[in-house]
């Protein structure tokens, strides 16, 4: 793995890209190059051709197409690229996991408060996503206690039947008619 600044005209996307960029994203991400630039490094696979891959392989994007295609649009004629080596099951695994798994991170209440006490954009659009992040934050609901008295109306809506069992793992629960699991508060 190496860093390296390469010409943004000379960087491929790649065509098996699963992500979709809707206009609000793309809004959102040309303001924040607007106020800071574009600080995080596309990265970029070899696709060498001594693994077997197709002779006439060209390196490919593996992430941060939509930073490319800005870039692109801006005439922006460098840009930071990570370079790395994978084999072809090790870039799929790359391409279909890296966003979902720096999703799966969650929010420091405080520490993005103070963050946001700094950080002020001049963006609309920017200040709107970080909003957005303060507004994401929610309380779980109460208990409403027991509820003997709705028990047809709510095993008919949560489609259970008595006698069910739930699987609860921390923060899960899995519902025994569909399998569906379901994101629960700290309290379980």
């Amino acid at each position: 793995m190496r860093l390296e600044r390469r010409p943004a005209g000379e960087l491929a996307a790649h065509p098996q890209n699963w992500r979709r960029h809707p206009e609000a994203q793309r809004k959102t991400m040309a303001a924040a190059a607007d106020e800071v630039g574009l600080v995080a490094p596309l990265v970029e696979n070899l696709r060498s051709e001594e693994r077997g891959w197709p002779a006439g392989s060209t390196p490919t994007l593996i992430d941060g197409h939509l930073r490319l295609e800005l870039a692109l649009e801006r005439g922006e004629s460098q840009l930071p690229v990570v370079v790395v080596d994978l084999t072809e099951r090790e870039e799929a695994l790359a391409l279909a996991s890296l966003d979902p798994i720096g999703a799966q991170a969650e929010a420091d209440p405080e520490l993005l408060a103070a963050l946001l006490e700094i950080a002020r954009p001049e963006s609309p659009d920017l200040g709107a996503l970080l909003e957005g992040l303060v507004g994401a934050k929610h309380e779980p609901p109460a208990d409403p206690g027991p509820q003997v008295d709705r028990a047809a109306e709510l095993q008919e809506k949560w489609k259970t039947e008595r006698g069910q069992v739930w699987v609860i793992r921390p923060k899960m629960a899995t519902c025994p008619h569909c399998n569906h699991e379901q994101k629960v508060g700290d309290e379980v």
